[in-house]
């Protein structure tokens, strides 16, 4: 399924360049990360208050305070290790501003095991 992302608000204090990313399709074997770049709109510092991902094999950490005008990135880390198939996950960020306290992004992912056997249960008969 095409990954269309969660819109952010008409009042959100952030303005990313992108609010998904898709990494295609990778092995189960070793991490990815992006870096979801973004520009505090406001004429205010906007702290911050927390990042927090929808599943342990996530993580994702920004900045504390964002100045007024200045860029910035919010970095996330997907594990594909004992995942199968399409991923999907969103990060949520937490901020100060009264108008917009949350804002959030996604990623996914079609994970590649690095050997299958399907289906799971292989019957081969009695063996001597």
């Amino acid at each position: 399924a095409p990954l269309t992302g969660i819109p952010s608000p008409a009042s959100a204090p952030f303005e990313f360049e992108a609010n998904v990313h898709d990494y295609g399709k990778i092995a189960d074997t070793a991490p990815v990360s992006y870096e979801f770049k973004f520009k505090n709109k406001t004429d205010r510092a906007i702290k911050i208050t927390n990042v927090a991902a929808s599943c342990g094999c996530t993580n994702a950490a920004g900045d504390p305070v964002v100045e007024a005008g200045k860029e910035s990135v919010i970095k996330t880390t997907f594990n594909p290790q004992g995942r199968n198939g399409r991923e999907i996950k969103t990060i949520t960020v937490y901020t100060d501003d009264p108008n917009c306290p949350q804002i959030q992004l996604q990623t996914a992912a079609d994970v590649q095991k690095r050997s299958m056997v399907e289906p799971v249960q292989t019957w081969f008969g009695e063996l001597k």
